[in-house]
């Protein structure tokens, strides 16, 4: 169809040439859903409509121009009643329209056109991925940083595209000589998912536009940094519906995969044949065959691993809780960030990267080092009102959630929860002393150092704090609300993101303890994922190890937090992997091996 078909306006519109070869590139059929992102005029979801009769068109535009003009152009193509025109930015409008086929029980989409993606094409892909996996998707490009980032997209899924270069040229009068004037090239992108839905990087695949993911892993850690913090989502803009709904979709994505029982019993058996005392290395041995479970093979690998803390500030302090004030949080996360602090030094020793995310310190922070997803400066006092809303909790505990499925995109093979945030440990005894039904006296320690009246102090609060809030114990998210802190909801997400994604979490101390209590009251097949590292000081940590039940196998009376104990566990599971893949058998010692008695 020509342009001059269309109504036009000053709204930039695909030009006829590059309409014909994009349409073809859709492969649509009469029964087709269409999406058209970043519509503009409509002329791609209109001609569309008009040459396929049935097909229907959803068309997605910010530009209240646009908005008229695509209404128009599809009533001309006879499709006013098989279309519909969504107002506002993607992926906000996009979320909000899937989640409402969904509620509605209606077909999603078969097609996706990508003429605009107000810079958020890789969320918009994301979330065409995870919710359409058998979608045809054809983006025109005119920018070079975006077809690096749609590229850098379908790198990561082991996607390769089809790819063609329009370059129009139109002849122009100049006197009584045609001149060909030329246009801006555009790319056609197109692709779909393989059938079995669309693929996530593994291990050794590509995990990025230019780079392998062994590249990735041998690069700086800033950069490493920035990468994770370009992928990341960001839930702070989100309503609160969608929010839920992201929310319901992970937990249902966490209890839905379950580790392999064939794999484990493969590295049982391995463990077995190996020429050493029945159960030699303890929990170790035990940790592998649940590390071959997750990974659903008993070759095991743990070389990528990635420490979060998650930092943010609690406004419980106020209330003298802790023996110092809020500004130290940014200060320990400066040092860390700069690769100075105790975390990162030990870090650096296990061969293990750490990211510190900032969900909630007090203060800005300006360290290259530290991914920003600040959702406030601090959560409030719980003893005057909740910690934090439902809207703001929901945002930390995706974000944590996202981070696994980051870590697993780049090829981290284990994750560990680390935490950081004054007052804390105060927010970790309430949330424990209510789910765990406790005396809140049977669950608060000392913290970084209390004294006897400083305890007794900071129980009191707890005690009051839960009085007065009250939430049913029964919803986590209410819990979570009503205490904090951020760097517990961040944890709780990201355990359900490591069940969802497949990957071992490596638990910390006693705050990563309470997030995981958290995590498994939600969704209990979070246990299968969950490796306890150590038994630390603060009194309640035994409690909810007993009820879990896990068996940590370091007990060394840690209480510094920031995953410190994590990272202890990783050189002595070094060592137990060394074994479990080089040590000799029974028969290649001429040795008969030892029975069970």
């Amino acid at each position: 169809m020509r342009d001059d078909w269309f109504a036009r306006g000053k709204v930039p519109m695909t030009k006829q040439e590059v309409r014909a070869v994009s349409i073809s590139a859709l492969e649509l059929s009469g029964d087709s859903i269409l999406l058209d992102i970043g519509s503009g005029t409509g002329s791609i979801g209109a001609e569309a409509a008009k040459v396929y009769p049935g097909l229907y068109v959803a068309a997605f535009e910010r530009n209240p121009e646009g908005v008229m003009l695509i209404r128009e152009n599809l009533q001309k193509a006879g499709a006013e009643n098989r279309s519909e025109v969504i107002v506002g930015e993607v992926p906000e409008t996009l979320r909000e329209w899937i989640l409402g086929r969904i509620r509605e029980r209606k077909p999603q989409a078969t097609h996706a056109f990508l003429g605009g993606t107000g810079g958020h094409m890789a969320e918009v892909l994301d979330l065409l991925a995870k919710t359409m996996p058998h979608i045809r998707i054809v983006a025109n490009v005119i920018a070079l940083e975006t077809l690096e980032q749609l590229l850098g997209w379908t790198g990561r899924h082991g996607i390769t595209p089809e790819i063609s270069q329009v370059q129009i040229s139109r002849g122009e009068m100049a006197g009584k000589y045609t001149m060909m004037r030329g246009q801006n090239p555009v790319w056609v992108i197109s692709f779909s998912a393989g059938e079995n839905g669309w693929k996530k990087v593994q291990p050794g695949e590509p995990a990025g536009s230019t780079e392998e993911a062994g590249d990735f892993h041998r690069g700086d850690i800033r950069q490493k940094t920035n990468r994770i913090d370009r992928e990341l989502r960001d839930f702070r803009g989100l309503t609160e519906d969608i929010l839920e709904e992201e929310y319901i979709k992970l937990v249902r994505s966490a209890g839905n995969r379950k580790p392999s029982e064939e794999a484990a019993e493969s590295a049982a058996k391995r463990w077995s044949e190996g020429a050493m005392p029945l159960g030699g290395l303890g929990g170790f041995q035990e940790i592998v065959v649940q590390l071959a479970g997750i990974a659903k093979t008993p070759d095991v690998q743990m070389e990528n691993r990635a420490l979060v803390v998650f930092c943010s500030d609690n406004g419980i302090v106020e209330e003298g809780v802790s023996q110092t004030g809020q500004d130290v949080t940014a200060k320990v996360v400066h040092h860390m960030a700069d690769h100075t602090g105790v975390s990162s030094l030990m870090a650096k020793k296990a061969g293990c990267d750490l990211f510190a995310l900032d969900l909630g310190i007090a203060c800005d922070m300006d360290s290259s080092g530290v991914i920003d997803r600040k959702i406030f400066h601090g959560t409030r006092n719980f003893l005057r009102e909740n910690a934090m809303s439902r809207k703001e909790t929901l945002a930390a505990i995706l974000t944590g959630a996202d981070m696994a499925r980051v870590l697993k995109e780049c090829s981290y093979q284990m994750v560990l929860g680390g935490e950081m945030g004054i007052g804390n440990t105060t927010t970790a005894s309430a949330v424990t002393a209510l789910l765990l039904g406790a005396d809140p006296e049977e669950v608060t320690g000392r913290g970084a150092g209390l004294s006897n009246s400083g305890l007794k102090r900071k129980t009191e609060v707890i005690r009051e704090g839960i009085c007065r809030r009250d939430p049913d114990p029964a919803d986590i998210t209410a819990v979570l609300s009503a205490f904090g802190g951020a760097d517990i909801a961040g944890l709780t997400g990201l355990i359900l993101g490591c069940a969802a994604e497949g990957l071992p979490l490596v638990l910390d101390g006693f705050i990563t303890l309470a997030a995981a209590l958290a995590a498994y009251r939600i969704c209990p097949e979070t246990l299968s994922v969950m490796i306890p590292s150590h038994i630390p000081a603060e009194q309640g940590a035994e409690k909810i190890l007993s009820e879990l039940p896990l068996s940590p196998a370091i007990r060394a009376g840690l209480h510094l937090g920031e995953g410190t104990g994590a990272l202890m566990l990783l050189p002595m599971l070094d060592m137990a992997l060394e074994v479990y893949r080089r040590r000799v058998s029974f028969d290649e010692m001429e040795v008969e091996a030892y029975q069970p008695l």
